[in-house]
């Protein structure tokens, strides 16, 4: 079946594409106010849109220039291929000025199967279904995406669910038992609270920052046959991925807490908001963080040999295992440069009563915000390479 849509202006220039597999361009009707107004043949080049369609040559586009002052704001105008029927995406589309000589489309809502007697059906955006608003859409393709990973990433093994919480436990018993037979203390306290309770506030936050970005290297170039379907974009996977690590780790983080709890070992929960919000950050900087290392990625697999090292240094210089204050003195003006020392330090702060930090809630959302905004540029500029 043959596809199209109407893709906008440039200029007076009204821009689309059609194109069914097997068939030579094919030569469209355009319509102005329910007139036919000229014909356009589908043969231009769109190099956007040859892996979205398998396209073998990305040759689909059309052109069709209106004489000035013949489109005015609120007209309406359809596309149509004689004798075909065609599944068009946001056709008719009325029109709306934007500025002198500038002119923009707007779908038109609810609109039924028309078939006309000297022409094909019309059919509504098959991407967009009349009653179903956009957020609603977005929401479903996040959903399915989500239960997918999660069916991809432990759903294949017997055990694949415990181990995602396993996994930092074993490791933060490891470290309680090092550090009670290094300082030759039975009760194991740190600050005032189970040892092991201190070292779950660094561990878990490490693995949701590892863990996330970890599982974005490579995932949209992994995850390209998922583009095909026009609601899903490559930035749904990097938001997924490390949506699930954060969703695993907060998993193992209220299931240890409470059964701190109810053993009875001492524990503090001084500013449990205040935590919350560190882990609002840490988010954020890791899937910008992980955006940015797979741009780099798709464009050379190599990289990944560069940030297996740049891995381990990062673990020892963000005060996982250790304070800011067990560091020497004369380091602290450089470890402070890394934004994961601040959050894991503001994260004890926030949950130790008796524990104080020099970190800065400001550095830790400036650094978000501007890797927020490179990742999203970088994002932005390779998009067409991320696709294809």
């Amino acid at each position: 079946m043959m596809r199209g849509a109407l893709s906008g202006f440039r200029g007076r220039r009204l821009l689309g594409w059609a194109y069914a597999p097997g068939q030579p361009p094919p030569t469209v009707e355009i319509l102005l106010n329910g007139a036919v107004v000229g014909q356009a043949v589908a043969d231009a080049p769109r190099p956007d849109l040859r892996l979205r369609l398998e396209h073998p040559t990305g040759r689909c586009g059309f052109e069709f220039e209106f004489p000035e002052g013949e489109v005015q704001e609120g007209d309406l105008i359809e596309a149509r291929v004689p004798g075909c029927e065609v599944a068009w995406t946001r056709n008719p589309c009325k029109v709306l000025l934007r500025g002198p000589s500038t002119f923009s489309l707007e779908p038109v809502p609810h609109r039924k199967l028309d078939v006309k007697p000297d022409g094909p059906a019309l059919i509504p955006d098959f991407g967009v279904l009349p009653g179903r608003p956009r957020p609603i859409i977005l929401r479903d393709v996040l959903r399915a995406l989500f239960l997918r990973e999660v069916r991809n990433r432990y759903g294949a093994h017997r055990f694949g669910y415990f181990w995602a919480v396993a996994q930092p436990i074993i490791l933060v018993m490891a470290l309680q038992v090092v550090h009670v037979v290094l300082r030759k203390r039975g009760d194991g306290l740190i600050y005032g609270v189970d040892g092991m309770y201190f070292f779950l506030l660094g561990v878990l936050p490490w693995f949701m920052f590892a863990n996330g970005y970890h599982q974005c290297m490579g995932a949209m170039k992994a995850n390209r046959g998922m583009y095909t379907y026009r609601q899903v974009q490559p930035i749904d996977i990097i938001l997924i991925r490390c949506t699930l690590a954060f969703v695993i780790q907060t998993i193992a983080l209220v299931v240890i807490v409470t059964g701190f709890y109810w053993s009875g070992r001492p524990i503090s929960l001084a500013e449990p908001a205040a935590y919350l919000a560190m882990l609002t950050l840490l988010y954020l900087f890791t899937m910008s963080v992980g955006l940015i290392v797979d741009v780099f990625v798709t464009r050379n697999d190599d990289v990944r040999n560069f940030l297996v090292p740049v891995d381990r240094v990062l673990l020892f210089i963000s005060g996982v295992f250790f304070t800011l204050d067990a560091m020497p003195r004369e380091l602290h003006p450089y470890l402070l440069w890394n934004p994961l020392l601040h959050a894991f330090e503001l994260g004890r702060a926030a949950m130790l009563e008796q524990y104080e930090t020099p970190c800065s809630w400001g550095y830790l959302s400036i650094c978000t915000v501007v890797a927020m905004t490179l990742a999203l540029t970088l994002y932005r500029r390779n998009l067409f390479r991320l696709t294809s």
